[in-house]
């Protein structure tokens, strides 16, 4: 074991994993208590040696896959999802090993069943089994690592085939619908932006997302169409608090189900389909293919599994003068539009409610089967393909913003 490759690793536990949580930002008390957890793991890890090298006299090189998601679910589901992708290309991993202590084990189980690899989480007898195994030297184990957004800085794919929920998911499904009383099967999940999730699970939490924070009393007119279509409502992730909060009386997760919890899982099998205010709950529906709103969306976004279905309502801005920046504008335009608004020099104009309603009633008449779409509007689509072809980056897609969104502001397409 005592080779440059462990060393390398050896320096990297030190840092980057000294702390699951908060791996990106190294301290000296965080030092310490990787220290104390190596003390742990060095006995584990060289009983997993002998393991490892009397096997490989039996079979090839362990696989084992690195998953550095920062405690975001929806970073596990995006990555486990690339991850899919690889085995449809007929590629495999032995173990994944996921840097974060936030556990969800049904999407654990979803995926140990759809991959065939066991999954390891940071922390308790789990994290020291994770750390014994990145303790290992390259001659016994394969190790890839992706990070979780700086993956989407890459070419990724995503798998063709969606999963097929279980029947214990279906069965925790429709006793849900059942006892939450919805007007019908057919339901529309939504997940708002809150700061309450940001200051319990993001160690990069900010002050200043603030200004991307849900206002709930913008989706009213938006949740108001749904349930008029005899549509339920039900909210996942965080609670809608404080700013977020919409005030209509809709079904939420914290009233039937827990964070994490399988309740959400089922729930995202079978919905119409996901409306986030600029969220990433929404990768809860990835798996089975459900389509997805985005509302809020920042242009200059990384790469997303799109679909035909999905529909995305940008946030605009304007200089400090009135003038309104267009499409090209802002792909352009050197760094974030949104670091640009929170350093005074641009201002963010949200989706307003009418924007948002016109956006629910296409996504309905598109899953539906009822969108005609008119020259029009096949014109204005084909422009925004078009500036976003032309754009230098490969790592963005065109996105398919609903036609009275364009229409309203066609200045975008200038």
């Amino acid at each position: 074991m005592k080779n440059s490759s462990l060393r390398l690793r050896l320096s990297t536990f030190l840092t980057h994993r000294s702390s699951v949580r908060f791996r990106n930002f190294p301290t000296r008390r965080n030092t310490l208590r990787a220290l104390v957890v190596l003390v742990g793991v060095v006995p584990i890890a060289s009983l997993v040696f002998v393991i490892l090298v009397v096997r490989s006299f039996f079979q090839p090189k362990l696989r084992v896959m690195v998953l550095a998601v920062d405690g975001e679910f929806g970073g596990f589901v995006s990555l486990m999802e690339c991850f899919r992708h690889d085995i449809e290309c007929g590629d495999h991993f032995d173990y994944v090993l996921v840097l974060s202590p936030w556990r969800h084990q049904t999407l654990q189980e979803l995926y140990r069943v759809e991959t065939g690899a066991r999954i390891f989480w940071g922390g308790g007898l789990s994290g020291l089994l994770q750390q014994a195994l990145i303790l290992q030297p390259k001659s016994l184990v394969f190790f890839t690592e992706r990070a979780n957004w700086n993956h989407f800085l890459r070419d990724v794919q995503f798998p063709k085939r969606c999963i097929s929920p279980s029947s214990s998911l279906v069965d925790l499904r429709r006793r849900l619908l059942r006892d939450l009383e919805l007007p019908s099967e057919s339901y529309v999940l939504m997940s708002v932006y809150t700061m309450e999730y940001e200051e319990e699970r993001n160690p990069r939490f900010r002050e200043n997302v603030r200004l991307l924070e849900t206002v709930g009393d913008e989706l009213v007119l938006g949740v108001d169409y749904l349930v008029k279509q005899n549509l339920g409502v039900i909210l996942l992730g965080s609670p809608d608090t404080g700013r977020s909060r919409i005030p209509r009386e809709i079904s939420r997760l914290s009233e039937f189900g827990r964070l994490g919890g399988p309740e959400e899982v089922a729930l995202a099998s079978g919905c119409e389909y996901f409306w986030t205010d600029n969220v990433g709950a929404w990768w809860l529906a990835a798996p089975f293919g459900r389509p997805v709103l985005h509302t809020n969306f920042q242009v200059k976004q990384t790469r997303l599994p799109i679909s035909g279905y999905d529909l995305f309502v940008p946030r605009r801005y304007q200089t400090l003068d009135g003038r309104l920046l267009t499409l090209s504008e802002l792909l352009y335009m050197e760094g974030s539009p949104y670091k640009a608004a929170l350093r005074g020099e641009l201002k963010l104009i949200r989706n307003s409610p009418e924007e948002i309603l016109e956006a629910q009633q296409e996504m309905l008449s598109t899953i539906y089967g009822e969108w005609k779409e008119t020259e029009s509007m096949k014109s204005r689509r084909q422009r925004v393909e078009s500036i976003y072809s032309n754009y230098h980056s490969v790592d963005l897609l065109p996105l398919r913003i609903p036609a009275a969104f364009l229409e309203r502001h066609e200045y975008l397409l200038s």
